[in-house]
């Protein structure tokens, strides 16, 4: 279908407001905390002021991104080894966002530099808190070492990293103090962390269901809403042609998924893939325990895409836009709240 321009935009528009209120506003407290022991709760409890300060600093902390993704953590865990590991490490590995070198006061967070310093920092805030609640040695070294590079594989090594490291010495190579007084270059910080970022680490199943954590905690809905309007390359497609074919191109699904509608029966072959962007994430952003997660949250949102409202193009009112949204997304955090709480 051919959607004007104008209403492009409306609806982005509508998106971006409704998920900027959701991610300031977060999860209900009580809904996570039910899903954490009492020991991850003083750590998530210490880690949520960190999140405020990033904010402070012009980047609004998705909080929506860390209640979530504790709870997926403490979800799919399946022993006490994984969640001593999977639970603080996701807790504390974007906390350090509030750091940024000397003399900068706005923050932008998809950078090469902050990329790095907010690794460290929350390396640095997970061994202290982790010290505080007495975890032993053993754990703080795998947890820690896991943050200092979890966005190394997502987003790290597609930066030159030589040029980003020239750019920023040649702006001035302003000096970043962390957490416990070290003063470093973007270029220590840089080997510092790609020392630790070795392919036994990076290729392990645990550095694997950990980044799985990291991400199967977007909101979906909103991202999948926000890629289809966005991009008319895909006006061709159904909205419920395009999420199914986008999950099968990150390869979230073994097989093909039988569709039934109330008008025809689909199988989506994986045909499909050609016609699904990449640009979007890693074709192996999902492996290990998040498939059979995320193939239950698929289905979700194929009830979604039949049913909702907000995929007629005819609707152009901003108030039902975003009250069907809300719809959407409602489900979405009641379904993983529930995923979250089934131990």
């Amino acid at each position: 279908m051919k959607v004007p321009e104008e209403m492009r935009k409306k609806r982005i528009q509508v998106i971006d407001d409704v998920l900027k209120y959701r991610q300031e506003k977060g999860v209900d407290r009580a809904a996570v905390t039910r899903a954490l022991s009492a020991e991850e709760v003083a750590l998530y409890d210490a880690a949520t002021p960190l999140f405020s300060q990033a904010g402070s600093g012009g980047y609004v902390y998705d909080q929506r991104h860390v209640d979530f993704s504790s709870m997926t953590a403490a979800g799919i865990a399946t022993s006490q080894v994984e969640r001593n590991i999977l639970v603080p490490g996701i807790i504390f590995h974007d906390s350090g966002r509030y750091l940024t070198p000397e003399g900068v006061t706005t923050i932008n967070h998809s950078s090469f530099s902050q990329r790095l310093i907010h690794q460290l920092e929350g390396m640095k805030l997970v061994q202290r808190n982790l010290s505080e609640q007495n975890y032993d040695i053993h754990t703080i070294r795998q947890v820690a070492r896991i943050v200092a590079v979890h966005d190394w594989n997502a987003y790290v090594i597609k930066f030159d990293a030589d040029e980003e490291l020239r750019q920023f010495e040649d702006a001035g190579n302003p000096r970043i103090t962390y957490l416990d007084g070290q003063i470093s270059t973007l270029r220590e910080t840089y080997n510092f962390l790609n020392a630790l970022a070795t392919d036994d680490l990076l290729e392990s199943s645990i550095f694997k269901y950990f980044s799985d954590v990291d991400r199967l905690n977007v909101p979906a809905a909103g991202s999948a809403h926000k890629d289809f309007w966005g991009r008319q390359k895909y006006e061709s497609m159904t909205f419920l042609d395009f999420i199914i074919g986008r999950a099968m191109r990150f390869d979230l699904l073994d097989t093909t998924l039988p569709v039934v509608s109330s008008s025809q029966r689909k199988i989506y072959a994986p045909s499909k893939l050609n016609e699904i962007d990449a640009s979007a994430g890693r074709s192996d952003l999902y492996t290990g325990l998040g498939v059979a997660f995320m193939e239950r949250t698929l289905k979700e949102r194929v009830r979604d895409a039949e049913t909702e409202p907000f995929n007629d193009s005819s609707i152009t009112s901003e108030s039902v836009l975003a009250e069907s949204f809300n719809r959407i997304l409602d489900r979405e955090n009641k379904y993983m709240i529930n995923f979250a709480n089934k131990k």
